[in-house]
C-alpha cells in the first residue's frame, strides 16, 4: 500500500510537472504572438506613414514638371549666348517658381535644364527628318526588289 501511495504521488508529481511545462509552453507562444502583432503593427504604420510620403514627394514631383512645362511658351530662346540663356532662364524661373515656395538655382538648375531641352528637342528634330529619309529611301529600295525566281514587286 506504502508503494502504491508513492506510485500515484510520483504519477501526480510528473502530472503536475507535465501541466506547469505545457503552461509555460502555452505563455511562450502567446508572448511569441504578441511580440509578432507588435512589430506587425509597426511594419504596417511606417508602410502607411511611407506610402504617404511617397504620394506627398510624387504630388510635389508632378507639380514641378508641370510648371516646368513653361519652357515651351519661353519661344524665341537663344542658346548660344551667356545673355540669351541667362534671360531665358531668368524668365523660366519666374513662371516656374511664381505662386509656389520653389527656389531652384538659376545657373545649375534652369539653364542647363533649357539647354538640355532644346539639346533634345534637336536630336528629336533630326531623327525624324532621317527616318523620314531612310523611309523614303527604303520604300523606294522595295519597289525595285526582284524577287531571285525574276519576279518583281513593281
Amino acid at each position: 500500500m506504502v508503494n502504491e501511495i508513492q506510485k500515484l504521488r510520483s504519477e501526480g508529481a510528473k502530472a503536475i510537472e507535465a501541466g506547469e511545462r505545457v503552461k509555460q509552453v502555452r505563455l511562450a507562444k502567446e508572448k511569441a504572438r504578441q511580440s509578432y502583432l507588435d512589430k506587425k503593427n509597426a511594419y504596417d504604420t511606417e508602410v502607411n506613414n511611407s506610402a504617404e510620403f511617397l504620394r506627398n514627394a510624387q504630388s510635389k514631383l508632378d507639380d514641378l514638371n508641370n510648371r516646368l512645362g513653361a519652357v515651351n511658351r519661353l519661344g524665341g530662346v537663344d542658346i548660344t549666348s551667356q545673355d540669351g540663356l541667362t534671360a531665358a532662364a531668368t524668365n523660366l524661373k519666374r513662371m516656374t517658381e511664381d505662386g509656389s515656395t520653389l527656389d531652384l538655382p538659376l545657373d545649375s538648375f534652369y539653364k542647363e535644364y533649357i539647354k538640355f531641352h532644346y539639346k533634345a528637342m534637336g536630336d528629336l528634330r533630326i531623327n525624324n527628318i532621317k527616318k523620314g529619309y531612310y523611309k523614303i529611301y527604303y520604300d523606294l529600295k522595295w519597289l525595285d526588289y526582284t524577287e531571285p525566281n525574276g519576279w518583281s514587286k513593281s
